[in-house]
């Protein structure tokens, strides 16, 4: 049976990611907007708070002036030395690989055109960039996040008709063993956004349609993606236009 010390552990520790996720759902928020969003009393926040600042996960910032008595409560923001991740978005024609901290404000961000739709080719290409995010953030970057123009399963994209690639691993793209590799599909990620930081964030459901070289889109309940396994096929897409030659 559990100790008072371990479910004291446990309570903290869902304490701490409920307040990691609050921030990075809504950037900019204060302590107080905390309190208020997590029902914590504000002797618990402000622990929290502490121990996330001496694990460099967030820190605090002055707020503006809000012309109320008494001092402003503080702004949690990305810690200076906080987790990165490494964002690849895959289009037909175009990549793109940005750095996001918590909050997900941009690091920095790079782009560019397919030299080739050959996977290795553009695979290589895309790896170079990855492992060179890893040598300036060697201890900071958490994870590997793709987006792919295409249907993936797992880190693997089954079929991408715009690169015409079928049963490409994404597995380059890890630049070490163990680091954790998301890969999904640019329609349904971009619909997640929306639902959830976007012009749908305060709308129940949310209808995602791409519209570019093919059509993609997602339906998205509360802020969770609808997919086949509910019945109600929420993902759909990857009808390409036009000529296929």
């Amino acid at each position: 049976m559990p100790t008072n010390d371990h479910r004291a552990r446990v309570l903290r520790r869902q304490g701490a990611v409920a307040v990691l996720r609050h921030v990075h759902a809504h950037p900019g928020t204060t302590r107080a907007d905390v309190v208020r969003g997590l029902g914590l009393s504000s002797g618990s926040a402000a622990d929290i708070t502490s121990r996330l600042k001496r694990l460099r996960l967030l820190d605090e910032a002055d707020s503006p002036p809000t012309g109320e008595r008494g001092r402003p409560s503080p702004t949690l923001v990305a810690h200076l030395r906080g987790p990165l991740v490494c964002a690849v978005d895959i289009s037909h024609e175009r990549w793109q690989v940005s750095v996001a901290e918590l909050g997900s404000g941009m690091v920095e961000r790079d782009s560019g055109r397919h030299a080739s739709r050959r996977s290795d080719e553009v695979l290589g290409d895309l790896q170079e960039r990855v492992n060179g995010v890893r040598q300036r953030y060697p201890r900071r970057l958490g994870a590997v996040s793709v987006a792919v123009a295409g249907t993936v399963r797992g880190t693997k994209v089954v079929q991408a008709s715009g690169l015409r690639w079928r049963d490409v691993s994404l597995e380059p793209l890890r630049p070490r063993p163990g680091l954790p590799l998301l890969v999904g599909n640019d329609a349904t990620l971009a619909g997640l956004a929306e639902a959830r930081r976007g012009a749908g964030k305060h709308a129940r459901v949310v209808l995602h349609v791409i519209v570019a070289v093919g059509v993609g889109g997602v339906l998205v309940v509360d802020g969770v993606a609808v997919d086949g396994t509910t019945g109600a096929g929420g993902e759909f897409g990857h009808l390409p236009f036009g000529d296929p030659a």
